[in-house]
Order: C-alpha cells, then sequence, then structure tokens
C-alpha cells in the first residue's frame, strides 16, 4: 500500500469527527454511568439527527455503507448486513441499545438482522479488535450498536411522539411511529414501524454482461456456477507456439444457456415486506433504573437470481423457481441499574436479553429449510473510580444459544453453545495523556446433536464436541498535543472461537452457491492489531487519518477446493496466516458564510488489502523431488487455490459531499466512487469501479404549532450498473437502480 500516497486524500461524508464521539443519556437525579462502548479509545463514527436521517436504508449495511472503512454485505435490497474494514460475518457484533443481537445473519448473509435502521435514534460503529475486550470474539473486526429506546433511559416528562411516511418510485414505502409518555418515575415508549418494496429497477440486464460472454466463461466452470448457466461443449486446438489448449469454437456452438432468469429493466423476486413492533417502559428513581421491553418482527423477502440445482426437496426444480425466506423473531430486553454515592464504586448495570429467531426457506412455495436460533444474555457490569484520575469497568458476561435446522436442504446439525466471560477496561488520566488497558477471559463450549442430520461427505462430516478457551488483551496511549490535536496508539491480542458453521457445516449451502465443509479440528483464531489514530480541528476544518494492521495467526477462512458437487462448488473452513490492513483519512470544511446560510464540505477515502501471509517463497512443487519444509506443502495449495488475495475483499471508496443550510432548508449532495477491485483471490473475477450520486432535500415547517419536516431523497440519479465486489450476489444482481422518494416527518 502506498500510504503516503493516500494521506495526502482528505475524506469524510458529512460526519462529525472525533477521536471519542459523545453519546448523551440524561436522567435526573444521578446520571446514568456512561455507556460501556462509549469507554472504549477507538476509532468511532455515530450517527444521529437529520446526517443518520438522511442516510436511513432498507438495511442496516446499506445505512452505513458510505462511511469510511464501513461496507454492506448487499444480499438483495432486503438484506445486507454491516462489514468492517475489510470483514464481516462472524467478526462483526451487532448490538441492539447495547445488548448482543444473536441471528443467522452473521452464519449465512441472506438472512435478515432483527433490528430496524429506520426507527434508530443514533447508531454507534466501533472499528478494530479493541471491542473485543467488551464484546467478545465477534467484535474482531469492530461493532454496530443500534439504540431506538424501547426502554426510556430518562424521564420524558408528558407525551412526545414522531411519525414517518415516506412513498416513492423504485424505492421502500414506509410507515413508522415512535410514542414515549412518562413523568418523573415511570416511562413508556412504544415503536412500529410497516415496509413494502416492490421488485426493484436496474439500468440493464440482472446478470453480469460478463456471464454472457464465451470467452469470460469458457473453461471456467466455477464462474458459470456462480453465473448459474451452462456453455456448449467448447472445441479446443493446441497452439505449437505457446505449448496449450486454446478455445477454437465456432461462433455458432458458443452457446451459453441461463439455469435462473436474466431480466431485464427490474430484478425479479427481489420485492420484500417487514413489520417490526417493541414496547417498552422503565421506571426512574433518584439513583436506579429498572426497564423492560418487547420487540417483535416479521418479514418476508425474495433472493433474487437463484436456481436451487440438486435440491433434495421430492419436487421437480427444473423450473426457475422463487426462493423467498420467511422470518420472524421476539426478543425480550431487561435493564438494571444502580448509582451510589461512594467514593470507589459508582454503579452497577445488568443488561439482559432473550431471542428467538426463526426463518424459513421456501423454493417454488415449497418449504425447503428451516432455521431456529434461540438465545439468552446476562451482562452485569460494575463501574468504579479509585481515584480522581483511576477509573474502569469490571463486567461478567454469560451467553448461550441453541440451533435447530431441518428440511430437505439442512446444511449443519443442532448446535448448542454456551460462553462464559469475564473481562475488565481500567483507564488512567494524567493530564493530556491517558492510557486505557483492559483484559478478557472466555470459556466457550459447542455441544453439537447429529442425530436425524445427514451429514455430507466432506470435512464437515467429522462431527465432535469442542471446548474454547480465549485470553484477550489490549492497551492503548491517548496524548492530547493540543486543545484541538489528539493522537491515540492502540494495540490488540484478540483471540477467536471458530463459530458453529465453521465448525459442523456438511452440505450444499444454496443461498452461498457453495456446499459448505466446517471442520471440528479448527483452533482459535489470534490476531496481533496495531492502529495509529490522529485527529485535529484547525479553526473550521476538521481531519482524522487512521492506519491499522492486523495480523492473523490461524484466521479461519472458507478456502476454495477445486471440486464440484451436485451444480456446486466445494468450500472448507479452512486456518492459515493472513494480514488484514488499510488506511482512512477523512475531513471536513465548515465555510463561515452567515449570509448566505451555512455550507460544509466534506470529502473520504479508505482502502483495505486481505492478503493471505505465506512463510516460504514458494518454490517448492509437489512433483519436485525434495521433501517439503514444515507446512511447505498446505502452503503450496493455498498458493493455487488462494493467489495473493483473500476473496470478496471490499473496494476502496473515495467520497465527496456538499451541505448547504439556508433556514429551514437543508440541501444535502454526495457523491462515492467505489474503485475497481484488481485485489482477487483465484477463481474469483476482478470488479469495475462504479460511482454513486445521492441528493436529499429538506424543508422544516411549523403546521399549527406541530415541528413538520418534508424531504425528497434521491439515490443512484446517474442509474449506474453498480455491483459490490463483496456481494455473493454481483454476477446475478446489482444493487438497485436511480430511485426517489418524498417523504413528511413530524414530532408532537
Amino acid at each position: 500500500m502506498n500510504s503516503h500516497k493516500y494521506l495526502l486524500l482528505l475524506g469524510v461524508g458529512t460526519l462529525a469527527v472525533s477521536a471519542e464521539p459523545i453519546e448523551r443519556i440524561n436522567v435526573t437525579g444521578h446520571a446514568l454511568e456512561k455507556p460501556l462502548s462509549q469507554r472504549i479509545q477507538a476509532s468511532k463514527i455515530e450517527l444521529s439527527g437529520d446526517e443518520l436521517n438522511n442516510r436511513k436504508a432498507d438495511t442496516l449495511g446499506e445505512t452505513l455503507s458510505q462511511l469510511p472503512g464501513v461496507d454492506s454485505g448487499f444480499f438483495g435490497s432486503s438484506s445486507g448486513r454491516p462489514q468492517i474494514r475489510g470483514f464481516g460475518g462472524n467478526r462483526v457484533k451487532m448490538l441492539l441499545n447495547g445488548t448482543q443481537v444473536e441471528d443467522m445473519s452473521s452464519v449465512s448473509e441472506d438472512q435478515y438482522i432483527p433490528i430496524e435502521p429506520f426507527l434508530a435514534d443514533s447508531i454507534l460503529v466501533i472499528k478494530g479488535p479493541t471491542a473485543v475486550i467488551a464484546y467478545g470474539g465477534q467484535a474482531m473486526a469492530g461493532i454496530v450498536d443500534l439504540q431506538d429506546g424501547r426502554i426510556p433511559l430518562s424521564p420524558i416528562n408528558g407525551f412526545n411522539s414522531r411519525a414517518e411516511v415516506k412513498a416513492g418510485f423504485n424505492s421502500t414505502s414506509t410507515a413508522l411511529a415512535k410514542l414515549t409518555a412518562g413523568n418523573e418515575s415511570f416511562n413508556f415508549a412504544l415503536n412500529m414501524i410497516n415496509k413494502d418494496r416492490g421488485d426493484y429497477d436496474i439500468p440493464g440486464y440482472s446478470k453480469d454482461s460478463d456471464c454472457k460472454t464465451w470467452s469470460k466463461v469458457v473453461g471456467a466452470a466455477q464462474f458459470a456456477d456462480l453465473c448459474q448457466i451452462k456453455y456448449a461443449q467448447p472445441v479446443w486446438q493446441m497452439n505449437n507456439q505457446l505449448k496449450r489448449y486454446e478455445d477454437a469454437t465456432p461462433l455458432e456452438q458458443q452457446i451459453i444457456t441461463d439455469y435462473s432468469i436474466d431480466s431485464n429493466g427490474t430484478v425479479l423476486n427481489s420485492s420484500h415486506h417487514t413489520s417490526s413492533f417493541s414496547a417498552g417502559g422503565s421506571y426512574t428513581g433518584q439513583q436506579r433504573l429498572l426497564g423492560l421491553a418487547y420487540g417483535y418482527t416479521d418479514t418476508h423477502r425474495g433472493i433474487p437470481g437463484f436456481m436451487r440445482r440438486g435440491s433434495s426437496a421430492p419436487v421437480d426444480f427444473d423450473q426457475r423457481g422463487n426462493i423467498r425466506i420467511f422470518s420472524r423473531g421476539d426478543r425480550v430486553d431487561m435493564k438494571y441499574v444502580e448509582n451510589w454515592d461512594d467514593n470507589w464504586i459508582n454503579s452497577f448495570s445488568l443488561d439482559g436479553a432473550y431471542s428467538n429467531q426463526v426463518d424459513d426457506e421456501h423454493m417454488a412455495e415449497v418449504s425447503v429449510n428451516q432455521f431456529e436460533l434461540t438465545s439468552w444474555v446476562i451482562s452485569p457490569k460494575l463501574y468504579h473510580s479509585w481515584t480522581s484520575n483511576f477509573d474502569g469497568v469490571l463486567g461478567l458476561q454469560y451467553d448461550t444459544k441453541a440451533y435447530k435446522g431441518e428440511g430437505y436442504d439442512n446444511y449443519m446439525p443442532d448446535v448448542d453453545s454456551q460462553n462464559y466471560a469475564a473481562y475488565t477496561l481500567q483507564t488512567l488520566h494524567f493530564g493530556p495523556v491517558t492510557f486505557e488497558f483492559g483484559g478478557r477471559y472466555d470459556a466457550i463450549k459447542h455441544q453439537v446433536n447429529a442425530e436425524g442430520y445427514k451429514v455430507g461427505r466432506g470435512s464437515g462430516a467429522n462431527v465432535k464436541d469442542r471446548n474454547f478457551y480465549l485470553q484477550s488483551y489490549s492497551g492503548s496511549l491517548q496524548w492530547d498535543i493540543l486543545q484541538n490535536w489528539s493522537t491515540r496508539v492502540n494495540y490488540v491480542h484478540a483471540e477467536r472461537a471458530p463459530e458453529m458453521n465453521e465448525l459442523y457445516a456438511s452440505n450444499p449451502h444454496y443461498a452461498l452457491l457453495i456446499e459448505e465443509q466446517g471442520s471440528s479440528n479448527l483452533k482459535k483464531e489470534i490476531n496481533h492489531s496495531f492502529e495509529i489514530n490522529t485527529t485535529a480541528k484547525i479553526a473550521d476544518l476538521q481531519l482524522m487519518a487512521s492506519w491499522y494492521q492486523n495480523q492473523f495467526n490461524d484466521f479461519i477462512y472458507l478456502g476454495s477446493t477445486g471440486l464440484e458437487r451436485n451444480g456446486t462448488y466445494v468450500r472448507e473452513w479452512r486456518q492459515a496466516d493472513t494480514n488484514n490492513q488499510g488506511l482512512e483519512v477523512q475531513a471536513i470544511y465548515t465555510f463561515p458564510w452567515q449570509r448566505w446560510g451555512v455550507f460544509e464540505l466534506s470529502a473520504f477515502t479508505d482502502r483495505v488489502r486481505n492478503t493471505p501471509r505465506y512463510q516460504y517463497d514458494g518454490s517448492y512443487d509437489i512433483f519436485s523431488t525434495r521433501l517439503p519444509l514444515a507446512g511447505e506443502r498446505d502452503e503450496y495449495f493455498r498458493r493455487r487455490l488462494e493467489g495473493t488475495s483473500m476473496p470478496r475483499t471490499p473496494q476502496s471508496k473515495t467520497g465527496t459531499a456538499l451541505n448547504w443550510q439556508y433556514d429551514a432548508l437543508t440541501v444535502s449532495i454526495d457523491y462515492v466512487r467505489y474503485h475497481s477491485q484488481g485485489d482477487v483471490s483465484r477463481f474469483e473475477r476482478p470488479s469495475e469501479s462504479y460511482a454513486l450520486l445521492g441528493a436529499n432535500i429538506t424543508l422544516d415547517q411549523v403546521i399549527s404549532k406541530v415541528p413538520t419536516q418534508f424531504y425528497l431523497s434521491l439515490d443512484n440519479l446517474t442509474d449506474v450498473d453498480a455491483r459490490p465486489h463483496n456481494s455473493f450476489l454481483r454476477h446475478l444482481s446489482p444493487m438497485p437502480g436511480r430511485s426517489a422518494a418524498i417523504g413528511v416527518r413530524v414530532q408532537f
């Protein structure tokens, strides 16, 4: 990476930039101890207010995708899990009001995340493995914490509410309401939302043009499978000069046939519907808070572009049957906080959550797969201040989750997992210098029940219980060099245990167009992470830059095998040393032209690379006569199957935005360019660059004493064919084309 080149670039799209973004929770009497996420010294971005409203989208990933260092694992307009600094899935932890969310989206990216971005009051993103100390190994890349206020944390004193309706062209129709009421002691909150979207429009055909080009697909069976196509038998001819066979198929015999639909102008079976409801209440005393909330989510959505070849269901699926997933979930949250007038012990908090999520996958209106995930989490925390410059938190965590699967295409046996953890974060303040250090210990147990489950033929067929014991620790130093200039250095030793799908998957995983094979012999993953961050404010200019490097030992990845069975390629969960390195630079400049309103110009850039770390020079060949050195044979196969880059690494991006506010009118224009991705693994195709142009116009009015905001939201104005490199869908379906929506928000 040419770091000096990228350090010269400026960055961010209308974000508030600071080393430690501010979270505010106000309570009469004794204030609640500041949230655990606020105590962590790490790279953070918090969205709230108008900035959050302008960015809200159908999925949490899309809502955050234009932030530096954050991307979306696009899986149609209804599923998009956030990815942070090149990683997603089991390395990005989802939180709802500070308590973890357990769902199937970390196992399979086509699954729905049961938290609703349109109901968010704020969203906090912590980037990097420092979050592992407080939240465990699934926060190896960071966390996303969505606050929706379902448990009121402060007295409301009366009745407050807001409502919003939105509709438009090629966009989601949305109706939501947030109602709160209470007094100094008892408070109540109600959140409701209903979303509907039909099949979305695109500027051309749904399939990538490479899927229809003979020279691109001939001899590339794995790529053809990803495109859901088959091609005619090619004619090969020996090139005597180059000493190799080359394609010599006559033009009239270059026939490509689709297994799945290649639609023009519209992505068929991309519609979705979501209904979500939550109700909660709290008692707030002079020194305590007790709250309880219940939430329910129901959704069904189409997965565009798929044709399940080789399904075990006793139905003829040679037809192009739609695949839809029906999901429903229940969640109960509990919160207790006790404050003390004590010089040493400040407060105690207890957070707990129960959740149950059921996903039912249908193909051609036949149920072929059902998953159920039930989880509990209990997290007590004790906040203390030993001296005026020494404070911290001691925490425990217990969580359990039970996975049950059934159906014709079930790819994983039943698994029960338990996690016991203890951790601490301590902070020392010495004038302009702040030290933070932390440690965490986890004991994780996976118990598998394969009774009645038909295991596959790969490494996942070796099913056994596993226990893991993890030790993570971190240290950071922040130096406030000047009043408006600070620099922070972080080091983290983070450990992560393999998750259930990495251990036990053993059959075709049709959502990912692969046969997924886990391995019960996987070891824990270890990350040595180093980051340098600096922020500065010079008059009306704000600047931030971060450089990070993660060196993984025994990195767990989904590796290629080169084998195909029943129309899907076989990929195995393996381990090998891997590097992750990146850079983020961002800046905001505010023009002090009060006569013409307030202008704010911002820009950002980010870059990330995920590369295998090889010990040897690659000179060994399995056909050579010399004996391999330790590990050299495994490295030989990784070079041939993975190459010099890890698959689906997100594209680097550069963006700029202009925001203008004049009295009640606000106009925002944002432009983000996703650069071409040429750092690809073997059997993976490069991605072309594309740019997204959007705009938001809002007008604030008071109508009959009711604050009202009218808005117009425009996305992908240039109607480009956008296919994110990190998406499993990129060859089958692009992102939505040009869209426009109008809406109104009222608050009373």
